[in-house]
C-alpha cells in the first residue's frame, strides 16, 4: 500500500475548506492507499530565524512539532496541501511551515533530501470570483514541491472560487472535487 499525507493549511475548523477535505479523503481509495492527514494549525511549527545553521547541519535548529511532520513526509508517496485565500495569497500556517523547510531545498547544498519519486497535489479556494488568487495559490504551493523535488504537473491540481461556507459546496462542486481524487487514485 502507498502513502497518501494530506496537508490542510486552513487555521478555521469545521469550514469549508474542511469539507473539501473531507470529501476527497472519502473518495480516495483505501484499498490502494493509507491515508494520513494533517492539520498545520494543530502544530507547533515555529518561525524561520533565518540563522542558516541548517546549510551546514541539513536540518533545523528549531524544536517543535516540525520533525514528526517530516518524519510523516518521509513516508509518504503523494501530498495533497489544500489552502485557502488569506489575503490573495496561501495561509500564515502554510507559509511558516514552507520557510522551515529550507534544509531540504534544491537551491544550496549540501542538502537534505525527501526519498524520492513523490508526487504533490495542490487545492485552492477563495471567496471571491477571480481565479488569478487560486491560481497564485496554486503557484506557490507548486514552487514549495519544485524545491523538494517533489513531482507534479499543471493537472494536479485544482481550485474552487466563491466559496466562503462549507454549506456553498454544491453537489457539482463535490463530483468535480470526487473526479480530482479519482485523478489522485490513477496517478499515485
Amino acid at each position: 500500500m502507498k502513502n497518501i499525507l494530506f496537508i490542510n493549511a486552513s487555521p478555521y475548523r469545521n469550514g469549508a475548506t474542511d469539507k473539501i477535505f473531507s470529501v476527497l479523503t472519502e473518495n480516495t481509495d483505501k484499498t490502494k492507499f493509507v491515508c494520513k492527514t494533517i492539520n498545520l494549525s494543530d502544530y507547533n511549527i515555529m518561525y524561520c530565524t533565518g540563522c542558516t545553521s541548517c546549510y551546514q547541519t541539513l536540518e533545523c535548529c528549531l524544536k517543535d512539532d516540525l520533525a514528526g511532520i517530516i518524519n510523516e513526509m518521509e513516508k509518504a508517496d503523494a501530498f495533497v496541501i489544500i489552502s485557502p485565500s488569506y489575503w490573495a495569497d496561501i495561509t500564515g500556517q502554510l507559509k511558516v511551515f514552507i520557510d522551515r523547510f529550507t534544509p531540504f531545498c534544491n537551491t544550496h547544498f549540501p542538502r537534505a533530501c525527501l526519498p524520492e519519486g513523490k508526487k504533490g497535489f495542490a487545492i485552492a479556494l477563495r471567496t471571491g470570483q477571480n481565479p488569478g488568487e487560486c491560481l497564485h495559490i496554486i503557484e506557490s504551493i507548486n514552487h514549495f514541491y519544485g524545491h523538494l523535488d517533489i513531482y507534479t504537473e499543471d493537472n494536479y491540481s485544482i481550485y474552487f472560487c466563491g466559496i466562503e461556507r462549507k454549506s456553498e459546496i454544491t453537489d457539482n462542486l463535490k463530483e468535480k472535487i470526487k473526479q480530482f481524487a479519482e485523478l489522485i487514485n490513477a496517478s499515485v
